[in-house]
């Protein structure tokens, strides 16, 4: 489990290894891969939300900013710290045969992600407009 994770970063991190000459695609794969996690565990709290007035009620930015920088914090200590993520990446680099198999499961995971926050957004919104409209 913990190598697909590191091979999701290692696209991401390749995909802006090719766009960007001249940027920090490491970076932006960290950056990127805390916003997936991110969003899956938001668009499971939506799908809570919507059935309980606690939850969704309770929730402030801080408390959002404070869960990304622990987020944040896990990915930076799993891959990114003292860059381990650069011996990860070139075996990667050097063994690709053997993982190529995981490519469409990382794309089937972000394409996935990000619908399932979208549609989770949109089911919140209907919500919340049904709910005006019932209010005196």
């Amino acid at each position: 489990m913990i190598m697909w994770y590191y091979y999701l970063n290692y696209k991401i991190y390749s995909f802006y290894r090719r766009k960007e000459r001249n940027g920090i695609p490491a970076f932006y794969a960290f950056m990127v891969t805390v916003m997936l996690i991110y969003i899956n565990i938001f668009s499971v709290w939506v799908m809570f939300a919507m059935q309980d007035e606690i939850l969704k009620r309770n929730v402030a930015k801080g408390t959002v900013l404070i869960f990304m920088a622990i987020i944040g914090l896990v990915n930076y200590l799993l891959l990114y710290r003292r860059g381990k993520y650069k011996e990860v990446f070139d075996q990667f680099d050097k063994t690709f045969e053997q993982y190529k198999k995981w490519d469409l499961s990382v794309k089937l995971y972000i394409i996935g992600s990000v619908l399932f926050w979208l549609i989770m957004l949109f089911l919140m919104d209907r919500q919340n407009h049904l709910q005006r409209l019932k209010a005196p």
